[in-house]
């Protein structure tokens, strides 16, 4: 058969080669395809002139592909795909000028990764505009219910229907005390001296405060907060100044800019870890922009 090497293969016959292969009957891939069975056979031809190979052998009214004719079909398909595939991308892409990302994120997790992931976020995808609000899970799941966020990030709540979760990450918490802290010397907690402390933590609805205070319960150990505030940077202000210990992740101190004065010490022998999530409506999709940011966002945590 007389064939040209040089040019490349029309989509279209390849996508009636895909669907022959599949029904082995002409008639049924014209259906399948909305042509004639005269289309069908004239493309088939087409498509064998142009690659030098018989693809099919023809029994009756039924075609079975030659051993050229699968490996075609192998390369038909993935063609196929990435087509498929490459224009989904540039629709995705053709609609973020009109759209906005609506962000709400803990501020603890804020203070971890936010400025990176929104950089390189953007950085990627320029079109796309980010709005941010800092809040605690139970503020978060008000905003996404009302509509006016598109996804959350922060400690899923327990129980509640109304969200969906994916993972993003995990940290451990550990207690952030001043460097000369009996804890920092001794380098472990001491549980029974654990009521005697001045405790900074996170208020009531914050996803980080159900996780500790079901920790300490099951640890049988007795605690007051003193003080009730969210984010890292306060917390570390207020241990520097002696008001107190927190239970901070793992990180907080090797941050760049954090100032020396502060030691971390294990929660203990069996630790705490804390598990990030994505949260979204429930029944809501996660669109494309929202699944770029939670993988910017989720890069460096562990998971």
């Amino acid at each position: 058969m007389p064939h040209s090497s040089e040019q490349p293969l029309d989509i279209h016959q390849l996508r009636v080669l895909v669907a022959l292969a599949k029904s082995g009957s002409f008639t049924q891939a014209g259906h399948d395809l909305h042509v004639t069975q005269s289309a069908i056979s004239h493309s088939i031809r087409a498509l064998e002139e142009a690659t030098g190979c018989r693809l099919f052998d023809r029994v009756g009214k039924t075609a079975h592909l030659t051993p050229a004719g699968e490996q075609l079909l192998h390369h038909a398909r993935a063609i196929l795909r990435e087509s498929f595939n490459a224009r989904v991308a540039l629709r995705r892409r053709a609609n973020w000028g009109r759209t906005r990302l609506r962000v709400v994120i803990h501020p603890s997790l804020a203070e971890w990764g936010l400025a990176k992931a929104a950089r390189a976020f953007q950085r990627d995808h320029p079109e796309c505009p980010v709005s941010v609000e800092l809040a605690i899970e139970s503020r978060a799941v008000e905003l996404l219910v009302a509509g006016v966020a598109d996804v959350a990030f922060g400690v899923a709540p327990r129980n509640e229907t109304r969200v969906e979760v994916e993972p993003l990450g995990m940290d451990e918490l550990g207690w952030v005390v001043p460097e000369g802290h009996p804890w920092a010397v001794q380098g472990r907690v001491e549980a029974s001296e654990l009521p005697a402390q001045m405790l900074i933590m996170p208020p009531i609805g914050d996803g980080t405060r159900t996780l500790v205070d079901r920790y300490l319960e099951r640890e049988k150990h007795s605690f007051v907060a003193h003080v009730e505030t969210v984010g890292v940077g306060l917390t570390l202000s207020m241990v520097r100044e002696g008001v107190g210990i927190g239970l901070l992740g793992d990180w907080v101190l090797t941050r760049p800019g954090v100032q020396t004065g502060l030691a971390l010490v294990s929660s203990g022998r069996k630790g705490l870890r804390r598990a990030w999530s994505t949260m979204r409506l429930r029944g809501t999709v996660m669109t494309w922009p929202a699944e770029s940011f939670a993988k910017r966002l989720g890069e460096g945590l562990v998971r």
